[in-house]
């Protein structure tokens, strides 16, 4: 991402992988990475995501609730993931007011 870009949550996620594009196959309406992004950015995401599952009982309960709610483990690490990002942002932005 260039300096002269407007930095906001679409171009961040976009930058990282985590954006989500449209994608249906058929009986179920999901989402799927953006195949775009920048590849250790989105390994980064997806090892702070599968650590906070095994090792987090607060995670855990949000992944066992999705899994009751028929989601794949892939469908809720894509969830973190974007939830990580969007943390990751705002620490990013916070750090450039200063």
């Amino acid at each position: 991402m260039s300096s002269k870009q407007e930095l906001n949550r679409g171009s961040v996620g976009q930058a990282q992988g985590p954006r989500c594009e449209a994608e249906a196959s058929g009986h179920r309406q999901r989402h799927r990475l953006s195949l775009g992004g920048e590849r250790a950015a989105n390994n980064a995401l997806w090892t702070i995501s599968n650590n906070h599952v095994i090792h987090d009982a607060r995670i855990r309960d949000f992944a066992e609730k999705r899994r009751e709610e028929g989601d794949s483990r892939e469908d809720t690490l894509r969830v973190l993931k974007r939830y990580i990002a969007r943390e990751i942002f705002a620490l990013i932005r916070a750090a450039l007011r200063l």
